[in-house]
């Protein structure tokens, strides 16, 4: 039984300090997540012009009977 808990607490060290490098501030799953709502943002983006703008979404209660698109609706371009 002693050799059993002694091997439990040998892999819970083992991950244990892998987690820092993996979980923590600046670690690898970290900077994954950035960079995934990075690109989640930049593809949010109101990608028409201000003429378009003006002409589509201007009007917050004309919304839903517009097209102006979601990204557009708070955002001017």
């Amino acid at each position: 039984m002693g050799w059993r808990l002694a091997v439990i607490v040998m892999l819970l060290l083992a991950l244990g300090t892998g987690c820092p490098h993996t979980w923590g501030r600046g670690g690898t799953i970290d900077r994954a997540l950035e960079k995934d709502i990075q690109e989640r943002l930049r593809q949010q983006r109101c990608h028409i012009g201000p003429e378009q703008w003006f002409e589509l979404c201007a009007e917050p209660e004309d919304w839903d009977v517009s097209e102006c698109p979601p990204a557009c609706q708070f955002e001017y371009p």
